[in-house]
């Protein structure tokens, strides 16, 4: 997953959305002592940070609504798998917007824009969506025994 980088500097290092290194992070800082100092401006998160936060919660989503189309089906075991990926998905977004989160501390460091603002949303809605999806399933186990 991209990082997010200062404003007067531009980084094309990638990295996955679960690392989080001084030099290569979602996060840099020019000291070493700390990498997530006080004493940095306020950061410039990259379109294609955002973006591919975007496409992880969205397959995470996707993933949840496929696990519930398959438990109407009666295939729970497909079903389960896919929980798994969605929560895969969710785990590696949600632990990024935790470090934005830490690393802003309600100090306004990182910079609210609209499209950080609608990822919230869908992180939100798709964390919603997790707990729907098993108590829809068990809605689903519940009736196919009855049917047998």
């Amino acid at each position: 997953m991209p990082h997010v980088t200062k404003q007067d500097e531009a980084k094309s290092d990638e990295a996955k959305p679960d690392e989080v290194k001084s030099d290569n992070a979602a996060f840099s800082s020019t000291e070493n002592t700390n990498e997530f100092s006080s004493c940095d401006p306020k950061l410039e998160i990259t379109e294609e940070f955002l973006m591919t936060l975007l496409c992880y919660v969205g397959a995470a989503r996707s993933a949840f609504i496929s696990a519930m189309r398959s438990a109407r089906s009666g295939n729970f075991e497909l079903a389960t798998q896919q929980i798994a990926e969605g929560d895969q998905a969710l785990k590696d977004v949600h632990k990024s917007q935790t470090e934005l989160i830490g690393y802003d501390q309600g100090s306004g460091k990182v910079q609210m824009t609209l499209i950080l603002t609608h990822i919230q949303d869908h992180i939100m809605t798709t964390m919603l969506c997790r707990e729907v999806t098993e108590e829809v399933i068990a809605i689903h186990q519940e009736l196919k025994g009855l049917k047998s």
